[in-house]
């Protein structure tokens, strides 16, 4: 049984058509806040670490006179510092790669559970299905594009079902593809340097810089790329709230009416 008007989408009698994403977006907006609190300290001490090596480079640049044994003794110090910072067993890595992958996957289910609603909420056929909004982002080259053009749907299906191929957010719907792309990029860019300066017994302090460039870098971008989906969850969810909270309203409505209207035929007979 349904009830609907030229004015608003279908509303079904399954209460449960439509399953809220409140939860879930909340479990998100928490994890977000634990990755950023666990990578800003990190930020912090490899911009520290860059400037250092700025510091022995320039050191190196500058030997000469009296001050040579001292210059030489002082940046083979700060050099054997860092190398030994670069072998310490990174207990607080796993943790934050921990949380990370957890985040990743309430990430999944909620895009899942926001596809969902978005198809059931359309008035018409859709273009893509709530498996493709997730498995699209695990295919290589596929998920280049197709990810971002799921998303893009659930953004406009869940702003308003009737103008769903306008450009509603298509900007920040694109600019947050942008920085997830730049983010994902810049990791596997930071994975591939880490295996390359660990397989090196003695890496130069211009290597070592890199080193950390990469990784600082790759920090900033995985922060940003956060910022932008706290955006994408509050704009999806608070869409969703509105008419699942309405499709709710309206179906206690038509179930009172049907009830009242059923105990006056009993009262009649």
């Amino acid at each position: 049984m349904s009830v609907s008007s030229p004015d608003s989408p279908t509303i079904h009698s399954n209460d449960n058509s439509h399953k809220p994403i409140g939860t879930l977006s909340l479990l998100l907006v928490i994890l977000s806040a634990i990755v950023i609190a666990l990578y800003t300290p990190d930020i912090i001490s490899e911009s520290k670490v860059i400037d250092a090596l700025d510091i022995v480079q320039q050191q190196n640049n500058f030997i000469n006179g009296q001050s040579t044994q001292e210059i030489v003794e002082d940046t083979l110090m700060q050099s054997i510092d860092i190398l030994q910072h670069l072998d310490e067993p990174e207990i607080s890595g796993l943790i934050q790669t921990g949380i990370l992958l957890v985040y990743r996957l309430v990430f999944f289910i909620w895009i899942w559970r926001s596809a969902s609603n978005a198809i059931r909420h359309a008035s018409g056929k859709v273009d893509f299905t709530r498996a493709q909004s997730v498995y699209y982002f695990f295919i290589p080259f596929i998920n280049l594009w197709k990810p971002y053009m799921c998303v893009k749907r659930i953004w406009n299906l869940s702003k308003n079902s009737e103008i769903s191929r306008m450009k509603t957010g298509s900007l920040f719907i694109l600019a947050w593809w942008a920085a997830e792309i730049a983010s994902q990029t810049a990791s596997i860019r930071d994975f591939q340097f880490a295996l390359k300066i660990n397989s090196m017994a003695d890496p130069s302090i211009h290597i070592i810089k890199n080193y950390y460039m990469n990784m600082y870098i790759s920090d900033l971008l995985l922060i940003t790329s956060i910022l932008f989906t706290l955006g994408l969850i509050y704009g999806i969810y608070s869409s969703q709230k509105k008419w699942i909270m309405s499709g709710r309203s309206a179906f206690r409505l038509h179930e009172e009416k049907r009830l009242y209207l059923l105990s006056n035929d009993k009262k009649e007979s």
